[in-house]
């Protein structure tokens, strides 16, 4: 694993299955021209590739996100309604 600011990163090598990995597209973040089949480093920036994954892939992340905005906006409303209740009127 490499170091960086005192902090470990954890490369996709260390966290994809091999099989699936093998047969896996692999894309830089900041530069998506940079596209090769296995895990790896970017050869222009030096981040690790991350795996491109189809429109089935998973949408647990979006999903959690999306609940946290729903809870946010249903406690945010009632705080605008109180503080700025007397500017209503």
């Amino acid at each position: 694993m490499s170091e960086c600011h005192h902090h470990q990163h954890r490369k996709a090598q260390d966290v994809i299955p091999q099989e699936l990995a093998a047969n896996t597209e692999f894309i830089c973040p900041m530069h998506p021209e940079v596209k090769k089949f296995g895990p790896g480093d970017c050869p222009k920036c030096g981040m690790a590739l991350e795996p491109l994954l189809g429109e089935g892939g998973d949408d647990s992340e979006y999903k959690d996100m999306l609940r946290r905005f729903i809870w946010a906006a249903i406690f945010a409303v009632p705080l605008f309604i109180i503080a700025m209740g007397d500017m209503l009127t």
